[in-house]
Formats: structure tokens, sequence, C-alpha cells
């Protein structure tokens, strides 16, 4: 199976609300930013993302929130300094080790996570997924759904 260097991806959610992913990796089509980079277009605002800096804008395209840049050559050092990537590491471990609160909690990230495997799983199947808010599952689509989970090897199945 082939995977796209460039995506576009639009949500819509309850209350005419919607994001609009526009995923971008070493394709010809990139974001400003070099290097990865991801754009989310949402009803109320658009977030430009990068390793090392992210910026923030209303409908008005008027910077919101401050652009945060580490030069984009940092690395991960024992102190948990570095790039975004880095830190975002770094706070992770630091929230395991040392009880810290995370910046991104698990919870808020499966929600994205999901977001990305369903907007792939779309493009797999050619079309428009209806999902149920409640469970995130993929409504009247056998064929989408067949993507939903892996095949484990016996013994090896997760338990939850």
């Amino acid at each position: 199976m082939a995977v796209p260097d460039n995506q576009q991806v639009t949500y819509t959610f309850s209350d005419n609300k919607f994001i609009t992913w526009n995923g971008h990796s070493r394709g010809v089509i990139k974001p400003e930013q070099p290097g990865r980079g991801a754009t989310i277009y949402g009803s109320t605002g658009t977030i430009e993302l990068s390793r090392d800096s992210y910026k923030l804008y209303d409908l008005d395209g008027n910077p919101i929130k401050f652009e945060f840049e580490t030069g984009g050559n940092a690395t991960i050092d024992t102190m948990g300094a570095g790039d975004l990537d880095g830190m975002h590491i770094a706070n992770f471990f630091n929230a395991i080790r040392l009880d810290e609160t995370q910046h991104s909690p698990i919870a808020d990230a499966s929600i994205t996570t999901m977001l990305c495997h369903l907007g792939n799983m779309a493009q797999d199947a050619g079309e428009t997924l209806k999902i149920d808010p409640d469970t995130g599952k993929i409504l009247k689509n056998k064929e989408a759904m067949a993507s939903w989970k892996r095949e484990y090897e016996n013994g090896w199945e997760p338990k939850l």
C-alpha cells in the first residue's frame, strides 16, 4: 500500500465546527517553514506546526499565540532540553519519573491520533466516512472498518 507524501483531510463535527488538516512530508508541496510540518485550519483559527515552532492565527490571519523556535539544531540531553519534539519526549518521561504534569495528556493525544488514523482510513476507502462520536468507530462501512485493528500472532494480542 502506498503512503502519500501530502494529505488533506476535513473533519466535520456537531455545531458546524470543522478542522481541515494538511499534512506534508517530503513531497513537492511543503509548508512555508522548513522540514516537516502541518497546518490545521479550524473554524476559529489556524495553527502552523513544525519540528521547532508553532504559530497560531485568528481567522483574519493575525497572530494570537507566540512562536517558539529553538533554532532547529537542538538535541535531547539528560536535562530534557532540545527542540519541540525533544521537549515533548522529556516532558513525557518527567511525568513518569517526577509526576510532572503532561503538556499533552495521553487522553488528548489519543483523540488526535484517532483523527489521523480515520483520515488514512477514509483515504484508503476513497470516500467520506461517518463516525460514531461516542466510540470513534466507523459506521456503515465494513471495508473501512476492517482496518480498525491489526492481526496479531497467537499469544501476542493486547490484553485490555
